[in-house]
């Protein structure tokens, strides 16, 4: 169930920038070639509903007896991604991938959805082994929110540390490079959002700083589907997640944590003009987005190669 895949570093654009590591000018002055890492994260849901929904309920009991319930269609997610994400920001030739996953068995579709960027590294884990050793030490009251807490960071800290790995081994192929490979923005992301509004980093809402990181409205800026980093510091911090739900004693708000986490040590959360329920949602929640359903069949099937099918599954959630 676990396999790790590194890869080299890839082919350069012409196009340059100042970067986020390091300032872009390394230790011979000359300006890195501009490019940006995404790092998709966690698990990929699937279309079921619960009155108090866990993260990886796999299976349930429908008309008798039970089923496995379908993934989340990642060729929907993903193309949303890269025609919002990728493509407006450059395209995929601009964006070395980075990959942990707790869902193994969807390797292939990682690797087909994203094929244009350059896979890096990529990690597919059993997350049941995770929750093995950390659930003694759990606070039993809040179980369900301590655990998915702590599986939510333990994927963020593993992805933030493959692209400091990653900078810091590009790095040392340098002759006398003593800088961090550049990357102007890191972006952490769920692969199971579907997103309608793109995410441009020329918009000034997304100006780079080393103290800032940027995330989706979420009412207080408590967003949580993705993660926009501009500055080494900040994907550091990522990769220490895990130590701030190492303590059972902590309460964890499931919105929110990660900005207090982030707060604690001097970085604060800046909202973008996504909007959760409007531009933005879980696929699996899609029906309780009224304002996004409202675009209907058509628009979906016509913007993301939604089947009518697949928006038969989502809707039907609601009525279940």
């Amino acid at each position: 169930r676990m396999r790790a895949v590194q890869e080299g570093p890839g082919s350069s654009s012409a196009n340059t920038a100042s970067g986020a590591f390091g300032g872009g000018g390394g230790a011979s002055g000359a300006e890195e070639p501009r490019r940006f890492a995404l790092v998709l994260f966690g698990g990929v849901s699937r279309l079921y509903k619960s009155d108090h929904a866990k993260i990886y309920d796999e299976t349930g009991t429908e008309g008798g007896g039970e089923r496995r319930y379908t993934y989340t269609p990642m060729a929907v997610t993903s193309g949303s991604l890269v025609k919002h994400l990728v493509d407006v920001n450059g395209g995929p030739g601009l964006f070395d991938l980075f990959v942990h996953s707790w869902n193994a068995d969807l390797e292939a579709n990682y690797t087909k959805e994203f094929r244009g960027c350059n896979p890096v590294w990529s990690l597919y884990e059993d997350n049941d082994v995770y929750e093995g050793v950390y659930k003694p030490q759990m606070n039993p009251e809040r179980y369900d929110d301590n655990w998915r807490m702590m599986s939510f960071s333990v994927s963020l800290a593993r992805g933030a540390m493959a692209v400091l790995q990653h900078s810091r081994q590009n790095n040392n192929r340098k002759e006398g490079g003593n800088q961090l490979h550049t990357y102007e923005r890191v972006v952490f992301i769920r692969p199971d959002i579907i997103l309608t509004k793109d995410i441009d980093f020329a918009d000034e809402r997304y100006a780079p700083s080393s103290e800032v990181v940027h995330v989706d409205r979420h009412p207080h800026g408590n967003g949580d589907f993705y993660f926009i980093a501009s500055s080494l510091a900040a994907v550091e911090q990522m990769a220490r997640l895990p130590l701030d739900v190492h303590d059972p004693r902590k309460p964890v708000e499931i919105h929110g944590f990660i900005q207090k986490a982030f707060n604690d040590h001097g970085f604060q959360f800046r909202m973008d003009r996504v909007l959760p329920g409007r531009d933005v949602e879980v696929w699996r929640k899609l029906c309780l987005a009224g304002f996004m359903m409202g675009k209907g069949f058509e628009f979906y099937h016509a913007n993301y190669g939604v089947s009518q099918a697949m928006w038969d599954e989502v809707s039907s959630l609601c009525s279940r």
